[in-house]
């Protein structure tokens, strides 16, 4: 699973990485274990990645963080 977060450089809202915060991660885990039952997939090992975006103003992109296993 992939949750992924995007900001503009210098924004008011903080970071991308910082927009995951552990009740993200909650709520992530959670939809996460809903879709599996649903799949068939129950029991799957699953591992959770954080891909974060930044923006400048223009919405080009900047950076792009992949953090694997973040969660």
């Amino acid at each position: 699973m992939v949750e992924v977060r995007s900001r503009k450089e210098n924004g008011r809202f903080g970071t991308a990485l910082e927009a995951v915060t552990p009740r993200k991660c909650v709520q992530v885990r959670a939809t996460a274990q809903v879709y599996l039952r649903f799949a068939g997939l129950e029991g799957t090992r699953t591992r959770f990645d954080v891909v974060a975006v930044t923006n400048d103003e223009a919405g080009r992109i900047t950076e792009v963080r992949h953090l694997i296993g973040a969660f």
